[in-house]
């Protein structure tokens, strides 16, 4: 039996895409929290990206700057390297979001959104500031956060 008559008979979900290289609009790293997939799509939407290269961890940006292991903080860094290195973004977006549990929700901000954003800002700031040290300076980063009612820029 050839792969294609093997592939035939066990198909799961039929799709057609475009084999065509492409150039990504963005890479953006965001966190894997599935309360906020809906949001991802609607920024993407309103970005009118018509290619992304998505980084998507538990805590977002966190790992560039405050990770569980250095190991982390590099693997994030070569999967944005690979994307600027693959697909040319001319831009990084660097997401963080309010009761994120990879920094302990908003408890361990004694549930006060405002010391849970101002802790973000500094995040951001360290992040963009790492980031912008391993890429070229062609690629723009943009730092933002998300909550349940949108994305907002943070730098």
């Amino acid at each position: 039996m050839n792969k294609r008559e093997f592939l035939k008979r066990r198909i799961i979900v039929p799709f057609a895409s475009s084999r065509e290289h492409y150039k990504a609009d963005a890479a953006i790293v965001w966190c894997f929290d599935d309360r906020l997939s809906g949001l991802l799509q609607r920024f993407v939407e309103e970005k009118k990206m018509g290619h992304k290269d998505l980084v998507v961890i538990a805590g977002g940006l966190k790992t560039l700057v405050s990770p569980d292991k250095e190991s982390d903080r590099e693997f994030v860094l070569g999967q944005i390297q690979a994307s600027i290195k693959l697909h040319a973004p001319s831009k990084i977006y660097l997401m963080v979001h309010s009761d994120c549990g990879k920094y302990g929700g908003l408890k361990n901000f004694g549930d006060d959104p405002n010391k849970e954003l101002e802790h973000y800002v500094e995040e951001a700031k360290k992040a963009k500031e790492y980031l912008a040290e391993h890429i070229p300076e062609n690629v723009s980063v943009e730092t933002l956060f998300a909550d349940f009612s949108g994305v907002y820029q943070l730098d």
